[in-house]
């Protein structure tokens, strides 16, 4: 039996901020059933090591950390600006 392929983001932004890692995935979605054009959204999340040592991710975000998700957020929208549309043209010419 096959298994399912996971579903990736397409990029991601990382920014070491304050002994934490503040994380932008960006994922490439399909438009709905009124929308067939795909667009991108995104996720964010905190990396922090964990007391055995490993990295573990949660969505919980301190107040200080609010400034480096600004610097994350402006990278990833960057990036999607420059990639959105070389992406989201390869999506539409896959489908016809």
């Amino acid at each position: 039996m096959e298994e399912a392929k996971k579903q990736r983001p397409v990029h991601t932004v990382r920014l070491p901020f304050s002994g934490h890692l503040l994380e932008a995935a960006i994922w490439r979605a399909q438009g709905t059933s009124e929308n067939k054009r795909p667009h991108f959204s995104l996720t964010l999340s905190r990396g922090y090591r964990a007391k055995d040592g490993k990295w573990e991710f949660n969505d919980f975000f301190s107040r200080d950390e609010a400034l480096g998700l600004i610097f994350v957020l402006e990278e990833a929208h960057r990036w999607i600006i420059a990639n959105g549309a070389q992406e989201v043209g390869q999506e539409v010419a896959e489908n016809e």
